[in-house]
């Protein structure tokens, strides 16, 4: 069973009618007008009644399956009932979809409205995939099959969201396409798709960044507030595109999209000047919010990662001056293990407050185990060991480059950050010290341990 909005005078009240596809369907159109519809094999019969006449027209749907049912709404807030047809799969492997009927009153008949490309299903019944329909705002929103878009590598939507016009066409009104993958940059902001709306035209009304919050895409702008002193704009996206323009320590940009490589687009509404569309790096953006989305992250996903000092001076035992560790802390999560895609390095001079820098430290897919709710365990013990002119790991995490061969001595804020195989949000530590050059630990063949090599070597 299910519930069919009928409308009085000017008021919709509810009928309950059979689901079943075999049932006959009965559709209040107006308050002059109603309609019965019913399944014969193939074909769907339609029955328009008024006070005058009856009217028949005979619809052929082609396959049918005994989970199809019908059900009325006013799709092009017209006044008048329409209503879709509906074959109901499991969602995942086998997806819903409807085929929509407007009515027409000037002919005083109903109208399948054209399904958009890329809307159907080779081999199956056409239709709208997996939708569903906001009366209120008049769109029907439409959830991509993920299995169908990878298979022809089009471009990828999570949502698109169709209006219908009284003469029974259909429009896109908006769409919501995730950001692509793009470790780590897409991984260290928590923007995970770009919203963007359009008019009956078809010309881009506005498109944004935007955060999602439910399985129903309940969303938000991402608008960031720019916490160093001077935020330099680039007209392009690349390093030597750097205008004179800045932004400073207050303004608040909204995150237009991503660009590939690291950037961002970005808007800033000046008051005298009203839009101003430019770029800045990822990092800039990311790099003094980063204990914010550790927050984030350990609210949402219910990890922590920490690491220490690296490096630091006047250690007892200078070998230890060289041990990268990682720790990991459960708060909420029951999974077993972080399915990791890499192990990045981010690094700055301790001194100033510029954008962190990125290194790729492992490149190796590798599950860590997660310890049980309120426990603490150690992920990976590695010596930060000095080999054919690198630094590089020798331990949990074998074989990666630690630090660039460019890097100037000092002291550094350093975090490790992980990308987990969606590349949704990193799992980023806590900021550390880091001294550089560190002690160049080496493995003694004969006395089979770690040694430091003299100061004499080290240079």
């Amino acid at each position: 069973m299910f519930r069919i909005p009928i409308l009085f005078g000017a008021v919709w009240v509810v009928c309950i009618v059979g689901a079943r596809a075999q049932d006959r369907h009965a559709i209040a159109v107006s308050g002059q007008q109603r309609a019965l519809v019913e399944f014969r094999g193939d074909t769907m019969e339609v029955m328009i009644l008024s006070e005058n006449q009856t009217d028949t027209q005979a619809v052929v749907l082609g396959e049918m399956v005994a989970t199809a049912q019908v059900e009325a709404a006013d799709y092009n807030g017209d006044g008048y009932a329409d209503f879709s047809v509906q074959f109901l799969g499991d969602r995942y492997h086998t997806p819903h979809r409807w085929r929509i009927f407007l009515f027409q009153p000037s002919a005083g008949r109903f109208r399948e409205v054209p399904l958009p490309e890329g809307n159907g299903h080779v081999g199956r019944p056409t239709g709208f995939l997996n939708p569903y329909f906001l009366e209120e705002e008049g769109i029907l929103f439409v959830q991509a099959d993920y299995r169908r878009v990878l298979q022809d590598q089009r471009e990828m939507y999570r949502r698109q969201g169709w209006k219908f016009t009284p003469q029974g066409e259909v429009y896109l009104a908006e769409s919501l396409r995730p950001v692509e993958q793009d470790a780590p940059w897409t991984a260290l902001v928590p923007l995970t798709a770009v919203h963007t709306v359009f008019n009956r035209a078809g010309d881009t009304v506005h498109s944004g960044a935007v955060y999602l919050f439910s399985p129903t895409d309940d969303m938000e702008p991402v608008i960031l507030p720019v916490e160093q002193e001077r935020l330099y704009l680039h007209d392009a996206p690349q390093p030597e595109r750097r205008s004179a323009m800045y932004l400073v320590k207050g303004d608040h940009y909204e995150v237009l999209d991503y660009v590939e490589k690291g950037w961002l687009k970005i808007r800033y509404v000046n008051p005298a000047r009203g839009n101003i569309d430019k770029y800045i790096t990822v990092m800039e953006a990311s790099s003094n919010r980063l204990d914010f989305y550790r927050e984030v992250f350990a609210a949402n996903d219910g990890l922590e990662l920490t690491v220490g000092d690296l490096g630091v001076a006047g250690d007892a035992d200078s070998v230890y001056a060289a041990l990268l560790y990682m720790g990991a802390k459960n708060s909420t999560t029951h999974l077993e293990t972080f399915e990791a895609e890499g192990v990045y390095l981010l690094y700055r001079p301790k001194a100033g407050d510029e954008a962190y820098r990125v290194w790729q430290v492992s490149s190796y897919k590798q599950s860590y185990p997660i310890p049980g709710v309120g426990e603490v365990a150690m992920w990976a013990d590695n010596f930060v060991v000095w080999k054919d002119g690198a630094y590089v790991l020798d331990g949990a995490a074998d074989g990666g480059m630690v630090l660039p061969s460019d890097i100037s001595p000092g002291d550094y804020d350093y975090r490790i950050a992980m990308v987990n195989r969606r590349h949704d949000l990193a799992l980023v530590s806590n900021a550390a010290m880091l001294r550089l050059p560190l002690p160049k630990v080496v493995w003694d063949i004969q006395q089979e341990q770690y040694r430091v090599q003299p100061l004499s070597d080290n240079h």
